[in-house]
């Protein structure tokens, strides 16, 4: 693999939430990591379950499905993943307060990229 391609294959690694990769060929093993710091036990990132346009609102929309500060239940579309013409929600995995979205809407997003944080509330303000 030519070095150039190493660089660039670096900055897009450098770009999503992918710590490890690991490129292996009949010439030699490159193996690329990036430290990151680990969440705090309060907060709650929103992840894409796909590759495709991140969208903060419908397209026939103004408003945005959440706002910073509020309060986002288990299981509520916080976006929509397009993929082609299909619009997919995405869900947030447990209740929190919304800190806010992580890409700008319209943004290509990856598998596993996190898109939207969320604050965890203590167990008897989910009630």
């Amino acid at each position: 693999m030519p070095f150039q391609h190493v660089a660039e294959i670096s900055a897009w690694l450098a770009g999503s939430d992918i710590t490890r990769l690991e490129l292996s060929g009949p010439e030699g093993v490159v193996r690329l990591g990036q430290e990151v710091a680990p969440a705090t036990p309060a907060s709650v990132a929103v992840r894409s379950a796909g590759v495709g346009v991140f969208l903060h609102r419908h397209p026939l929309s103004t408003a945005a499905f959440v706002a910073p500060g509020a309060r986002v239940a288990a299981g509520q579309m916080v976006g929509l993943l397009q993929v082609g013409v299909l619009l997919m929600p995405v869900l947030a995995p447990s209740a929190g307060l919304a800190v806010g979205y992580l890409v700008p809407h319209g943004q290509i997003v990856g598998f596993g990229v996190a898109v939207l944080t969320l604050e965890s509330l203590p167990q008897e303000a989910c009630a």
